[in-house]
């Protein structure tokens, strides 16, 4: 009987160490089953000195001790959208999954833009003591307008080596700090206006949008606006 006990531990023992044989980490945290993690680390992308792009680029780590197979499924849950200060929102943006970088280079193959509801499975060797790191992220990608006002997706990982899974729900978001700071107005460079009797008034025609990107009447104003006078945009809170 005593036999039998120690097999049945030594086996408990043996699952456990193999369930923790990989570890994956969210912007240098540790995931557990089942977790929503949340990520804000956004990158400016710079091209000759100035903006070309904004990024949403969680740093998603996969290490194992022993080396592994390992399966990734990345799925985009379809509730991401994207707000710019110029009025425009897109509805439907992509989550790129560009596989598992490991020293060596970048995984064969090229990115997969995944629209709602759209999943790609990685498959790859990670070998022992080695990251790999995932490459999942989103690109505003208005470049007239590089900086939005806020980004968002959620996507669901599925993670599948040897015979264990890890499942784990990644929220990617940003919000512009502006957006919060309480104050009258918040005018770009060149743009001149005054708030009067909840209207904006201005020497140029003036376009007054909320925030999901519809275009209001500029009358009886009260709250977060995007205002656009010639070709200049600006966040304005009217009280």
């Amino acid at each position: 009987m005593r036999k039998f006990f120690t097999i049945v531990l030594f086996l408990s023992l043996c699952i456990v160490s193999r369930a923790q044989d990989l570890t994956v980490t969210v912007d240098g945290k540790p995931v557990s089953n089942g977790e929503v993690v949340i990520s804000s680390r956004d990158v400016a992308v710079e091209l000759n000195g100035e903006v070309y792009s904004w990024e949403l680029k969680p740093v998603v780590n996969f290490i194992s001790e022993k080396g592994t197979d390992i399966q990734v499924t990345v799925t985009n849950l379809g509730d991401g959208y994207i707000r710019y200060w110029d009025g425009v929102v897109v509805t439907d943006p992509t989550v790129a999954f560009c596989g598992i970088k490991v020293i060596g280079g970048f995984p064969s193959g090229t990115c997969e833009y995944l629209h709602a509801g759209e999943k790609y499975t990685h498959n790859q060797i990670l070998p022992a003591n080695v990251t790999g790191v995932g490459q999942i992220y989103m690109v505003s990608s208005n470049y007239a307008h590089p900086v939005p006002m806020e980004l968002r997706s959620t996507s669901a990982i599925k993670v599948v080596y040897g015979r264990e899974t890890l499942e784990f729900t990644l929220k990617m978001e940003y919000k512009d700090p502006g957006i919060d700071t309480g104050i009258e107005s918040v005018a770009s460079e060149g743009v001149d206006f005054k708030i009067i009797d909840g209207a904006v008034v201005a020497d140029e025609e003036v376009e007054v949008y909320d925030l999901t990107g519809s275009r209001v009447e500029n009358m009886n104003l009260n709250g977060m606006y995007v205002v656009r006078i010639a070709d200049k945009s600006t966040k304005v809170i009217v009280k």
